[in-house]
């Protein structure tokens, strides 16, 4: 094999993301049939169809280069491992919230995996999927903010510098409490948010 001909094939990187985002938009994908099947809200509904056509659009795109490369990928979930004909398990405002999540774990990981690629076939795949989610997490946020669900916290604003001169700014538990910075405030909305989100998932998979 030449150099060039080396050059033109997929290094580590591209195919460890390729995996991995496979196996994330396999199973939002699946995800998205199952809430398809019984939303109600008619402006979820469209949202959620959005999600699945795209899902299946990103998931045939991988799979189209991993032929082009005659490697194998991973089999994920199949149209055999869903059940379509259960009683729903959830609401239509949990499936806004799990889009919404679903949303911006996939956003990140592939604006990661643009960064990370060098072939510019690849480079141009996750630059699509950034632009879809892109315009997907806007359809879901105004959706959010005009139903008035979605609800980051407002702080005062700071009127000046603040510099940390004591240790004691990371402790609090046995000595003299502090206010929140707004980077704590948000990794404590979002967690949150995380783990409501996990926890009402839980309780309806406990039901099956």
């Amino acid at each position: 094999m030449t150099k060039i001909e080396q050059m033109n094939l997929l290094n580590a990187n591209e195919i460890t993301d390729l995996w991995i985002s496979f196996d994330l938009v396999n199973s939002i994908h699946y995800v998205a049939e199952t809430f398809k099947s019984n939303v109600q809200d008619e402006t979820i509904k469209s949202l959620v169809e959005l999600w699945y056509s795209k899902s299946k659009e990103h998931m045939d795109k991988i799979v189209s280069i991993f032929k082009q490369e005659n490697i194998p990928h991973s089999q994920g979930i199949t149209q055999e491992d869903v059940n379509l004909n259960i009683p729903r398990l959830f609401s239509d405002k949990f499936y806004l919230f799990y889009a919404k999540l679903m949303s911006q774990a996939a956003l990140s990981a592939h604006c990661r995996s643009f960064t990370m690629a060098t072939r510019s076939d690849i480079r141009q795949l996750y630059s699509e999927f950034v632009d879809d989610l892109q315009y997907m997490d806007e359809q879901l946020t105004q959706v959010l903010n005009s139903t008035g669900l979605y609800t980051p916290p407002i702080v005062p604003y700071p009127e000046s510098i603040t510099f940390v001169k004591q240790q004691s700014f990371l402790a609090g538990f046995f000595t003299e409490k502090r206010s929140l910075t707004v980077m704590e405030v948000r990794h404590l909305f979002q967690n949150a948010l995380s783990n409501a989100l996990g926890k009402a998932l839980l309780t309806g998979f406990m039901q099956v």
